[in-house]
């Protein structure tokens, strides 16, 4: 279109021709999730630049409308995006929790804050501008995980090996979910709202259902720990104003929380979110 190719020749008079004309390159034929949260400084030696006009380059297309500018706080832990704005004012809290790692963070600028950019859907429409279409797994690799996260390209893979069950609720919406579970800590966690609840799954094979219910909102997702439990009913309700999805997960090797955090009951933060989940089943 003419406004798109005008604005491409102005960032290159801005930023550099062989900046832009590789910027829009990756705009025309790159696969979606390479335009969404790009980092300047992984996209410059991706494509033999200097770090400081590849930065400019993307400053300058964000200018123009070309990309969106994205400050994002992420967890130094698991690399989950806690929060994102349009502008660095916009994280003003003095800190932020990480319900996955049981962690609070200062918000410093160079430890947990990174600066992305996401092609406009003016100029070319993304996956990622619909978070309710991806499938679980590319929710995570999109939209939980921040840029410097390093997601394998087989994510669906490992996201089966790490997942128990998931499935996704639409604002307002119940489910039961019915699952034999093994010992050992399991992990509830909702990737929309960044919630966990933490089970200990422990002591003798339980012969009877044990039923357990919890509930998603804004704010904090809570339930009790039932040591013995081996067949556990869950039931979830997504809060109005954001759709949840709900997984258990397996341990991972870098989570160890001692045993004295997995009842805590910790607010969640949210991820910029911009439209609810669907309802959808996804078996893993």
């Amino acid at each position: 279109m003419a406004e798109a190719a005008a604005l491409w020749e102005l960032l290159g008079q801005a930023a550099g021709a062989a900046v832009a004309a590789t910027l829009k390159t990756s705009v025309d034929s790159a696969p979606d999730r390479a335009l969404n949260r790009i980092n300047p400084l992984a996209f410059a030696a991706a494509h033999g630049f200097s770090e400081e006009p590849a930065i400019a380059a993307f400053v300058h297309s964000a200018r123009l409308g070309l990309f969106d500018m994205s400050w994002n706080i992420v967890c130094p832990s698991c690399g989950g995006v806690l929060e994102s704005g349009a502008a660095l004012k916009a994280l003003d809290r003095s800190e932020y929790f990480c319900s996955l790692c049981l962690a609070d963070y200062e918000p410093t600028l160079d430890r947990l804050v990174e600066v992305t950019f996401t092609v406009n859907p003016r100029i070319r429409r993304i996956a990622s501008h619909d978070p309710d279409s991806l499938p679980f797994a590319e929710y995570m690799r999109q939209i939980f995980w921040g840029s410097g996260a390093e997601v394998p390209e087989d994510v669906d893979t490992v996201v089966e090996r790490l997942t128990l069950d998931a499935m996704e609720l639409g604002p307002g919406e119940k489910a039961a979910m019915s699952l034999t579970l093994p010992k050992g800590l399991i992990i509830v966690f909702d990737p929309v709202t960044h919630s966990s609840v933490f089970l200990d799954v422990a002591g003798e094979e339980a012969h009877e259902p044990h039923s357990l219910s919890l509930l998603f909102a804004d704010t904090r997702a809570q339930a009790p720990a039932r040591p013995g439990a081996h067949f556990v009913r869950k039931q979830v309700r997504s809060p109005d104003a954001a759709g949840d999805m709900a997984s258990w997960r397996r341990d991972g090797q870098a989570l160890e929380p001692e045993p004295a955090d997995l009842d805590r009951d910790a607010p969640a933060q949210q991820p910029n979110v911009p439209r609810p989940l669907s309802q959808r089943h996804i078996r893993s």
